[in-house]
């Protein structure tokens, strides 16, 4: 396990098996967004669809406020 041309072998062969099952488990996500009976469960794989496919909501927003405050106390 500890030469080089094995942990070779072993990280193709994973690299491998990983693609394939990458392959179905994006249908079986695509199988439930178009057809789940619970439509939480349409959602959520529709969401992640979407998140895979590059179309991600913002994870943040950034807000900026320009201008001066002022503020005069009078006691007297």
């Amino acid at each position: 396990m500890k030469l080089p041309h094995v942990q070779q072998y072993l990280m193709t062969r994973m690299n491998e098996e990983f693609g394939l099952s990458a392959t179905l488990a994006a249908g079986t996500v695509r199988r439930l967004a178009m057809g789940a009976k619970s439509e939480y469960v349409q959602l959520e794989a529709s969401k992640d669809l979407l998140d895979r496919a590059g179309y991600k909501p913002i994870d943040r927003s950034q807000v900026q406020v320009a201008g001066d405050i002022r503020v005069t106390i009078d006691l007297g």
